[in-house]
């Protein structure tokens, strides 16, 4: 139950992260999808400047900027992630980050099939990874 104008914003919110925070003007973004736990399984990994470990349980909230984000402010407002987040949740599926390896940030997307969102609602409960 895709709401394909928000996931439009959700890619752009997320590619515009990647684009915000690379190391040079060269960057890279790789894009992987795979069925997952009865449902879609999306990871979209840079290569930038990564965010620090214990950042990365409030990089979805409202505001919230690592250090190196605060330092330019120009380049946003600390909302990207937060409404993608939101977005996200809206349509039942789950979103988080990690490192990426060797450096930059992996957003990782899992969201429920047609099926499992319809199973979920009957049930009350929809499973996510």
């Amino acid at each position: 139950m895709l709401d394909r104008i928000q996931f439009q914003r959700v890619l752009d919110n997320v590619l515009s992260n990647a684009l915000k925070y690379r190391d040079s003007d060269n960057g890279s973004l790789t894009v992987r999808l795979a069925a997952k736990d009865g449902g879609y399984f999306i990871e979209c990994e840079d290569r930038g400047r990564g965010v620090a470990q214990e950042d990365l349980g409030r990089i979805f909230e409202s505001f919230y900027r690592t250090d190196k984000a605060r330092a330019d402010v120009a380049k946003g407002n600390g909302l990207g992630l937060a409404v993608t987040a939101r977005i996200i949740e809206a349509m039942k599926g789950r979103i988080w980050g990690r490192p990426a390896v060797p450096k930059g940030l992996c957003i990782c997307i899992w969201l429920p099939t047609k099926q499992a969102f319809a199973q979920g609602m009957e049930t009350g409960k929809v499973e996510t990874v």
